[in-house]
């Protein structure tokens, strides 16, 4: 990748967690990610690559996530499941403040 893209790809802080999914339609799994969890998509094509925001349950549920769980807090995190398009499930976990 060039390094104008990997620049945008770098965290302020923390690190990058990447996935690879197989799937169906990549144009309609970048704009699964990029719609319902506000993410963005930084690169199109084989790959896509979709920089996800940092955001929460009821913003996802409002714009087409559909969870398998409710939310359950674990005490130092909350954590629940849903699908994407593929039927690939997504564990979606918080850290809660000390």
């Amino acid at each position: 990748m060039s390094d104008a893209l990997t620049e945008g790809l770098r965290p302020k802080e923390g690190y990058i967690v990447t996935l690879f999914l197989t799937v169906a339609d990549v144009d309609r799994s970048a704009e699964f990610y990029a719609r319902v969890l506000d993410g963005t998509v930084v690169r199109t094509g084989h790959p896509s690559i979709v920089q996800i925001a940092n955001t929460w349950v009821n913003t996802w549920r409002a714009k087409g996530a559909e969870f398998m769980t409710e939310p359950k807090d674990h005490g130092v995190e909350i954590r629940c499941y849903m699908r994407d398009p593929d039927g690939y499930i997504i564990e979606v976990g918080q850290v809660k403040a000390g």
